[in-house]
């Protein structure tokens, strides 16, 4: 075991997404819950980095509400080092979870952009995971629940 995940000091928990790694054999990941209060106390959720000597490294913890909540899926990382992924929930709030997921950029400072937030349908309803997120110039396309697949701007 790497790391275990107490939800404790803002580390997050419920890990439940593939991890992926960089060439220095450091991973990367979320967590679904976790690393602050928000969300009822028990966390929004994080992106984090583990290092091969199992430091944990916080890189963002979702507040909820705009900035998103629940990621649910491995994330993606280009070539600049920055991290890809989705929320459950967060982002716009037609959706009677609390939002319609959204998808975000985090760069190297830990900085969150917002790429697209899911008005619910017919744009598609609460990201269930990202199971391909095509990165091609400025094209973000997304497969989602009760939508086939269409491409989506940031």
């Amino acid at each position: 075991m790497l790391y275990n995940f107490t939800g404790v000091n803002g580390d997050g928990s419920n890990p439940q997404a593939a991890l992926i790694s960089d060439n220095a054999g450091n991973l990367y990941g979320t967590t679904f819950s976790g690393g602050g209060t928000g969300c009822g106390g028990s966390g929004c959720g994080t992106v984090f980095k583990l290092s091969k000597s199992g430091t944990v490294t916080v890189l963002y913890s979702f507040k909820g509400g705009s900035d998103g909540a629940d990621p649910f899926s491995a994330l993606i990382r280009d070539a600049s080092g920055n991290l890809y992924g989705d929320t459950y929930v967060g982002g716009d709030d037609t959706c009677p979870a609390g939002g319609c997921g959204i998808v975000y950029k985090i760069d190297s400072a830990g900085n969150e952009t917002i790429l697209h937030s899911f008005t619910g349908v017919p744009m598609g309803e609460a990201l269930i995971s990202l199971p391909w997120f095509v990165i091609c110039k400025a094209t973000y396309t997304v497969q989602r629940r009760w939508v086939e697949t269409s491409p989506v701007s940031p």
